[in-house]
């Protein structure tokens, strides 16, 4: 991760305060009333962290470069990241791969036996944005809480590496895991694929290119995954603003 800047400091240290006050001073900064859709009502900390968002005007993400979308992303995450918990170790590695070796980092919590299950990470960015960094706190907090191994993958992205490129990087990384399971020091029974966003699209590819092998995914965390393209569900119209989605982006129109 590239040092962050003492205005993004200063930012991130008031984000941590404001997101820890009570839900009711919560939702008086972010305007008020609370924010109901689809009969549910949005949690307060999220109501204020879209608000934050907005007054910090950062530009979107269709609005720049590349280069600089993937440093916002990575800006953004350390913004708004909660304390991470400390872990056994955390290392960088390479694994090998269709295009190249494709990096990887290991985290392992204090106190798992091996062999320990695993959880193989695939972040979000739309296949464009995001990687190691931007999702490290989150891989951190998923090692300790789910007391399993995760290795979080930076599979290639677009538009420098065309379509299948994230695809294949990503079932050979879980091949490589599953096939190195005992050096890893984790059960090859019990390894997961998880992803948010084009990370949980690609964690679903994993477990059906891998139905026919010996080892597959044990289970699967995909959260928002983006596996329907026809954009056609009501909430992609009903949260289309306002919200962390976006429809006229996501769709290419």
């Amino acid at each position: 991760m590239q040092a962050l800047s003492v205005s993004h400091r200063f930012q991130a240290f008031a984000a941590r305060l404001l997101l820890a006050l009570p839900d009711s001073l919560q939702r008086r900064l972010a305007g008020g009333a609370p924010v109901e859709r689809d009969g549910y009502t949005l949690d307060p900390q999220v109501q204020h962290m879209l608000a934050m968002q907005r007054r910090m005007r950062r530009p979107r993400f269709q609005d720049v470069t590349v280069e600089r979308a993937r440093r916002e992303m990575d800006v953004n995450t350390w913004l708004l990241a909660p304390s991470t918990p400390a872990l056994e170790s955390v290392r960088d590695d390479m694994f090998p791969g269709p295009g190249g070796p494709i990096p990887v980092r290991i985290y392992r919590p204090r106190g798992l036996a091996a062999p320990a299950p695993a959880t193989v990470y695939f972040h979000g960015g739309g296949f464009v944005v995001g990687g190691l960094d931007s999702h490290d706190p989150v891989c951190r907090i998923l090692a300790h809480e789910a007391r399993c191994v995760v290795i979080a993958v930076d599979y290639r992205l677009a538009p420098e590496h065309r379509f299948p490129a994230a695809a294949d990087d990503a079932v050979a990384a879980f091949r490589h895991v599953a096939a190195s399971a005992g050096a890893l020091g984790i059960d090859p029974r019990r390894i997961a694929v998880a992803g948010d966003s084009a990370g949980g699209n690609l964690s679903a590819v994993v477990s059906l290119e891998t139905r026919g092998d010996a080892v597959r995914p044990a289970f699967q965390l995909l959260i928002y995954p983006a596996v329907d393209l026809t954009m056609s569900f009501p909430s992609i119209r009903s949260l289309g603003r306002g919200s962390f989605s976006r429809r006229r982006r996501s769709s290419g129109s």
